[in-house]
């Protein structure tokens, strides 16, 4: 029987519209081609930056990046990587220095572009969709006192966006300048960003945000200053990202198929490990008009535009009601798993017995013998080794015996007993507090419960930090007790 091609997945920004997305391509793709998925996935916290500043000695780019380092001892037969995505959160000179590890193997980069012979890049056409659109904003609409909400520099994607903006404005002879301009994360994080812009433009006509996530923040910020979207000022995106179609007011946009480059990855990178020979793809991008930009849409009668944002209200309200009652639920894992610190079986099952509640069809915990710290110099050093200490599959829980079932790190979803044989598409989260890894949580979920499930890789390395430092309390406690013993023994003599 013919072994299944293993596909190694590396996301960042993995909660983000976008990516959630592309992982719906990959899974489908992946199912029709039968192959072996391992998700290594980065999630992004824009607003952690953004209320607790990073020491600017090491920042967070060690944290948000750990997980990635994974991915170089799965021996997978091709990568797929959103580079794109990962490079956000990451120092140039890491992202870079992270490619040059898997030169040598066959990879498919999304978002971003490569001129390596054995690798394929997917990546939408951002230049023509952005220029279409400025065009559209400039020629149909008559503006002419413009702002550009950017991406982050480095990024592919923002870089190419940017620079058909930038186009337009100069065959237009348009006034541009870095006052018209700030620069965002593609993040929801970017109030500061849109107010500097409208407190410094008098009479700004229209803001062209580099994605949707950062346009419906431009549209919110419009509107508690009294501004009538698509009368007094234009709003519009890039992605065509679903909530941004059911807004009083839908944004503007354009339109690039993200689940197909998900899918075209898979297809690509089945030929690019059986042939060895890697190609750029560029996929279209259409230019969405909506009433953000001062059309008029005539698809829909104000009826009808009535009743679908009726219905998506509804669907909305019930889908937040289900996210609200998980998010109570996730602290309860971490104080379930401190009640029971001094017993190891129930410890670790009152980690993995509430997973099926959030959606995890299997989970598979792993831990290492001892917490690897970080080094600010070195970066991450792992041992070979890791254990598998408890396994969920459904509502079945079981826990095995510590530090029976070791598994190489170099050895395909960790170990034979693992991710391989019982479970097809494995997402794996690095279990980490602060500067330290306690091990790694391998779970089979769908793209949308990815967010969830990181909070609760949070709540469990937590939990796993107080049962190490119980641990050495205990041992402590009993070497002190050692002690009294053979002093109270040799006082009798």
């Amino acid at each position: 029987m013919q072994e299944r091609c293993k596909i190694g997945v590396v996301i960042g920004n993995a909660n983000s519209p976008h990516a959630i997305n592309i992982m719906k391509g990959i899974d489908q793709a992946s199912r029709e081609c039968d192959v072996q998925l391992m998700y290594f996935m980065n999630v992004s916290s824009p607003y952690t930056a953004q209320l607790y500043p990073p020491d600017t000695s090491i920042g967070w780019d060690y944290q948000k990046s750990a997980i990635y380092d994974y991915a170089r001892y799965v021996k997978a037969d091709v990568l797929i990587m959103t580079y794109g995505m990962m490079s956000i959160f990451m120092k140039s000179d890491y992202g870079k220095q992270y490619l040059e590890y898997f030169r040598n193997v066959p990879c498919v980069l999304i978002n971003e572009q490569t001129d390596r012979p054995n690798w394929t890049s997917i990546i939408v056409d951002n230049y023509n969709g952005m220029y279409e659109l400025v065009e559209h904003l400039v020629r149909d609409h008559g503006y002419h006192n413009f702002a550009f909400l950017a991406g982050p520099p480095g990024n592919t994607d923002a870089c190419q966006r940017k620079r058909a903006f930038l186009d337009v404005m100069k065959k237009y002879d348009l006034p541009m300048d870095e006052s018209h301009i700030e620069t965002g994360d593609f993040s929801e994080c970017v109030q500061t960003h849109v107010n500097a812009l409208l407190d410094r433009i008098p009479n700004l006509q229209a803001i062209v945000c580099a994605n949707d996530v950062m346009a419906l923040t431009a549209y919110q910020e419009c509107e508690k200053r009294g501004l009538h979207i698509g009368h007094d000022i234009a709003v519009t995106g890039f992605d065509d990202w679903e909530r941004i179609r059911h807004v009083p007011v839908p944004i503007t946009t354009i339109r690039q198929d993200s689940e197909r480059s998900g899918y075209m990855a898979v297809y690509s990178a089945l030929e690019l490990a059986r042939s060895g020979q890697g190609k750029n793809i560029v996929i279209p991008a259409k230019v969405c008009v909506r009433e953000s930009c001062g059309c008029t849409c005539k698809q829909f009668s104000g009826f009808d535009q009535i009743e679908n944002m009726g219905q998506k209200f509804v669907y909305e309200k019930q889908k937040n009601t289900v996210y609200r009652q998980k998010t109570w639920m996730v602290p309860m894992i971490s104080r379930n798993m401190l009640i029971a610190l001094q017993d190891r079986e129930k410890f670790l099952k009152n980690a993995l017995t509430p997973m099926s509640f959030f959606g995890v069809k299997t989970a598979l915990l792993y831990v290492f013998k001892n917490p690897v710290e970080y080094n600010i110099e070195k970066g991450w050093e792992f041992p070979n080794t890791i254990y598998l200490v408890a396994r969920q599959d459904g509502e079945c829980v079981e826990v095995f015996d510590e530090y029976k079932n070791v598994a190489s790190l170099e050895e395909c979803g960790f170990s034979e007993e693992g991710s391989v044989r019982y479970q097809r598409k494995p997402s794996v989260f690095c279990l980490q507090s602060g500067s330290t890894q306690y091990g790694v949580l391998s779970v089979e979920i769908t793209p949308e419960e990815v967010d969830m499930v990181y909070l609760i890789s949070i709540q469990m390395a937590n939990a796993l930090m107080a049962y190490h430092t119980e641990k050495k309390r205990l041992s402590v406690q009993r070497e002190r007790e050692l002690l009294l013993e053979d002093f109270e023994a040799k006082m009798k003599f």
